[in-house]
């Protein structure tokens, strides 16, 4: 069976979206900023874990989870100063700051005396006082808050996948934690407004969040003021976005909510939204807006506006959700991903009654090329298997990779006579030689095909495609596949 070197954990991968998921939308930040820290033990197997963020020159530690040493460090102090020290001294961890003794910088306080101080850990390993540091920085660049994970001692540290995981975590916390602040900020000036303008406008121009000012008309939203970030964000100048309307700064594939997100803003006086935006030389990109409701000097309706780029936090969110779906080295759907389009392939058969069909595919004596060859061939040669199994089928039609050398086409509609002429098409296609490097592949496949009819849910549908690819198997010379009609 074939392997990859390095193959993210599905399951890691789907916790953590959904857990950003349910931190970006919670409505209070502060309620969740608990549960931080312990995520990081859950899902990725630290044994602990601290979060600290930004008071201030000092970051406090605000989540904290593992030991009960672990527990003595909420609410601790430290300042950015040591911080700073600390990434200084640390050591690159495939992008990371790996801090073998954190007794090296000047303030020692942070490391919990209770712990053994000789025990630094081999190359490779934790030690006692061993430390991965992770740093969180606005969409400005600012410092706000800093995440430490630790690990058995003795065990192996975070391979590159692992600390790829963990710097999206942390990309993720931060963008809301920004957002906190930022939202926060903004509206303790907007509370001030009566009373300091000029405090305002102080905020307003040198925010580094793009930021506007917008007057609500009957039917219409206009900009009337933007600060510099704000222009520099839609590649323009802040004199030609006053008066433009705010809908055409908008993607036109994404305005179609505009106007319940109006009407939202004008019921609850604040709004929070996601969508892509149009800069002026065409291309666009993905914000987070918040507006807040504040009366224009005439007395009028006005609402002042923020919006974040987020582009590359959406960029790491569909990588997620990607990796999450399909297999790492083929690029095909997983087995989560199959069963998901089987089961639709299962309702649509069961209402239209057009069938479809499984075709389950089990490469023959694929483990003699991995001992002729290697892994590393044997990895090459099941990609081009999956690029030829793709070919022979349909556009709309899925392809998985269920096994080390098993793939499975879902096929909706496709009569029983096209199904097994697909089939013909798939073994016709693997017994072409397969060129990588100097050496010629070959390979052979056996397929049980299976007819979809929607009166036999999507797992059974799967043994029967199973049961019927090894009758395949003990078919004569020439005879490559079975059909076993559900």
């Amino acid at each position: 069976m074939a392997r990859t070197d390095e193959l993210l954990d599905a399951r890691a991968i789907r916790d953590i979206h959904a857990f950003l998921s349910k931190l970006h939308q919670g409505d209070e930040f502060s309620d969740s900023v608990h549960s931080i820290a312990q995520a990081l033990v859950d899902i990725l197997g630290f044994t602990g874990a601290c979060v600290n963020f930004a008071d201030g020159d000092e970051f406090v530690a605000s989540s904290v989870a593992g030991h009960e040493v672990h527990q003595s460090l909420l609410g601790h102090r430290t300042s950015a100063d040591s911080w700073h020290e600390r990434e200084l001294v640390s050591e690159p961890w495939h992008g990371l700051c790996l801090v073998r003794d954190p007794r090296s910088v000047t303030d020692v306080s942070f490391v919990p005396v209770q712990r053994p101080a000789d025990l630094l850990g081999e190359e490779g390993s934790w030690g006692a006082v061993t430390m991965l540091i992770v740093m969180m920085r606005s969409a400005g660049g600012e410092l706000i808050g800093v995440i430490t994970v630790e690990g058995a001692v003795g065990s192996r540290l975070p391979s590159r996948a692992e600390c790829a995981l963990l710097e999206i975590f942390a990309s993720g916390v931060a963008l809301v934690l920004d957002r906190q602040v930022i939202h926060d900020r903004l509206l303790r000036e907007r509370d001030r407004l009566r009373d300091s303008e000029e405090r305002f406008r102080l905020a307003f121009d040198g925010a580094p969040i793009g930021m506007c000012m917008v007057r609500i008309d009957p039917g219409q939203v206009f900009v009337v003021d933007t600060n510099q970030a704000f222009a520099d964000m839609f590649s323009s100048s802040e004199d030609s976005l006053r008066q433009r309307p705010f809908s055409s700064l908008i993607h036109p594939d994404d305005r179609r909510t505009y106007p319940d997100e109006m009407r939202a803003l004008f019921t609850n006086s604040h709004m929070t939204t996601e969508k892509r935006y149009l800069r002026d030389d065409g291309t666009s990109f993905w914000g987070l807006l918040h507006a807040a409701m504040v009366p224009d000097r005439h007395g009028g309706r006005g609402a002042l506006v923020q919006i974040v780029d987020i582009t590359r936090t959406k960029d790491a969110v569909r990588t997620l959700d990607h990796l999450a779906r399909h297999d790492p080295l083929t690029g095909l759907a997983n087995r989560t991903e199959l069963r998901s389009r089987l089961e639709r392939s299962v309702a649509m058969a069961r209402g239209s009654g057009q069938p479809g069909a499984v075709l389950f595919i089990d490469l023959d004596a694929f483990k003699q090329v991995n001992d002729r060859y290697g892994h590393a061939t044997g990895d090459e040669v099941l990609s081009v298997i999956a690029g030829r199994v793709r070919k022979a089928v349909r556009s709309g039609d899925i392809v998985g990779r269920v096994g080390g050398d098993e793939f499975v086409v879902v096929a909706h509609p496709l009569p029983a006579v096209d199904a097994e002429r697909m089939a013909d098409r798939i073994t016709g296609s693997l017994k072409l030689p397969i060129p990588i490097g100097a050496v010629h592949a070959h390979v052979t496949a056996s397929i049980g095909l299976v007819e979809v009819d929607g009166l036999t849910e999507a797992q059974e549908v799967l043994r029967r495609a199973d049961a019927a690819m090894y009758r395949a198997k003990r078919r004569p010379a020439g005879l490559a596949y079975a059909v076993d009609r559900a």
